[in-house]
């Protein structure tokens, strides 16, 4: 009995052992492919945006419209956890069932197609979860520059048209950004979904000229966005 229970003792002892070393090969492992990963990224990225105006006195409002957009960004990791990107894209915004009113007479609803510049930079923190994903949430401040606009007027008297809008925004929309994603590791590059809400702060209703056709309401953007990119690293091994 007494030798069964040596021998038991010594088969554990040396489980333990293996064990043991088993892991710590492991961690050195580990160690030694973060200390080779690859801290700059650079990538593409496009989706889909779903934008409205916050229009301030007025019950109806306005509607979703939805927009694309796409462009590139650049990304560096502090570490596992922490990185900061910037994000630089095309992006359309606007609004549905806007109200028109012309001195002519005209009058509906539009629809206001906005097309920014839009510049992103943001801090990104990964979520600490043991999967083969890797979920993260960022923030930061956005800024749109309105370049191009249109209006596609539905008129009450049966008259549909479209004219330029640039004049009816101001050049700067400035807001927040927040929003989540999650990262899947394709070896050559990495994957990136994501989904984002834009919080416009700043009036941009230009409210000069004949831009008073659409009221003189404060204007105040807000949009949702869903992502996808692909990321390539530079440099590491």
């Amino acid at each position: 009995m007494k030798k069964i229970l040596k021998t038991f003792s010594l088969l554990v002892a040396l489980a333990t052992i293996y064990t043991l070393g088993l892991s710590t090969a492991q961690a050195q492992d580990a160690a030694q492919a973060d200390s080779t990963k690859s801290k700059l990224m650079i990538g593409v990225r496009a989706g889909l945006n779903l934008s409205y105006l916050r229009i301030d006195n007025e019950n109806d409002g306005s509607a979703f419209a939805e927009g694309a957009q796409a462009g590139l960004f650049v990304k560096y990791a502090f570490n596992d956890w922490a990185a900061v990107s910037l994000e630089a894209a095309w992006s359309q915004s606007g609004a549905r069932k806007m109200k028109y009113n012309s001195s002519a007479g005209t009058n509906g609803d539009a629809f206001l197609q906005l097309n920014n510049v839009q510049l992103n930079p943001l801090v990104q923190f990964k979520i600490p979860v043991l999967s083969v994903y890797e979920p993260y949430l960022f923030a930061g401040p956005s800024f749109n520059l309105n370049y191009l606009n249109s209006a596609y007027i539905n008129g009450t008297n049966g008259t549909n048209f479209s004219k330029d809008a640039t004049a009816y925004t101001t050049g700067l929309d400035l807001g927040l950004l927040v929003g989540a994603g999650v990262d899947f590791n394709l070896r050559f590059a990495t994957l990136t979904l994501d989904a984002r809400y834009r919080h416009g702060l700043n009036d941009i209703n230009q409210r000069t000229g004949t831009a008073t056709q659409f009221g003189t309401n404060t204007w105040r953007s807000s949009q949702l966005s869903f992502q996808v990119g692909l990321g390539f690293p530079i440099g590491g091994k």
